[in-house]
């Protein structure tokens, strides 16, 4: 109900009728007050709109309500104004972006010249290889990346993969040894465990039995690493893979289904789930 047409169409009504209060009285900020709440349910709700699987960002801007109130053009002022012009927020842009609930649709958004100029921001233009990038992924993860952090990463990526005890207890000890600031290598190597499980197993729908069999107290992972109960539980969650979730369980429990295997394995010809929230 909060999407329909009318209520955007209501807020751009109460929008210009605040507005002229605004102009024609001297210092009542009661009223730049509710031309700010005003104007950011007004940016909130087109955002929510383009988020839509498969939306067309030129087609919905120019099919944004005209009559009683210009609501595009609404939407342009707000996000051209300074900051407390026409209720406009700090960095209403980016307020407006934050808004979008799916990464691709933004991008979407963002390669179309035509809407970002509609909407007065051209200058936000992307083009495809940036809009490619996983912008979920840390730089060192990214293979063009030739830093040590990345070559640390590369190294741990392959050993998690080879899977053979011996060798990673080895690599583990050596890596630490020769480290200049352990404690921050242990950070990285912590942090590197949480990557690859999530990446290359969690997401995947695959179960890491090399890193399960080392969660035991006396392991040398667990050990080097410095990992406490509470973390291995969190290490299993990840190593096991995604578990099927009820019906019932996805509608009570939003924040496990973004972890659920219901949501990475769809069935053909089904929309693909957008997994950003859980990537970050």
């Amino acid at each position: 109900q909060a999407r329909a047409p009318g209520s955007l169409i209501n807020l751009g009504v109460s929008y210009d009728v605040i507005q002229q209060q605004v102009c024609g009285v001297i210092e009542r900020p009661v009223l730049k007050i509710e031309l700010a709440a005003v104007a950011l349910l007004i940016l909130r709700q087109p955002a929510e709109t383009l988020s839509d699987p498969g939306s067309q960002p030129l087609v919905l801007v120019n099919s944004l309500p005209a009559e009683p109130a210009n609501v595009r053009k609404i939407v342009r002022q707000i996000l051209t104004s300074d900051v407390g012009t026409a209720g406009s927020p700090r960095d209403a842009a980016l307020y407006f972006f934050q808004a979008f609930t799916n990464e691709a649709s933004l991008i979407s958004l963002l390669q179309s010249r035509e809407t970002l100029q509609l909407l007065g921001l051209e200058a936000w233009l992307i083009n495809e290889q940036t809009a490619s990038a996983n912008y979920s992924l840390f730089p060192f993860m990214l293979r063009q990346h030739n830093t040590d952090e990345a070559k640390l990463w590369q190294a741990f990526v392959e050993q998690i993969a080879t899977a053979n005890r011996q060798q990673f207890e080895t690599y583990l000890g050596n890596t630490l040894a020769v480290s200049k600031t352990p404690a921050h290598q242990r950070h990285l190597l912590r942090m590197f465990l949480v990557l690859v499980l999530y990446y290359d197993y969690f997401n995947r729908c695959r179960v890491c039995d090399f890193v399960l069999q080392q969660m035991q107290a006396d392991s040398e992972l667990v050990q080097k690493l410095d990992i406490n109960v509470k973390e291995m539980v969190a290490y299993t969650f990840l190593a096991r893979g995604p578990q099927a979730q009820t019906a019932e369980e996805q509608i009570l429990d939003r924040l496990r289904q973004l972890f659920s295997l219901n949501v990475r394995q769809v069935q053909p010809g089904e929309p693909q789930f957008d997994l950003s929230f859980a990537n970050l």
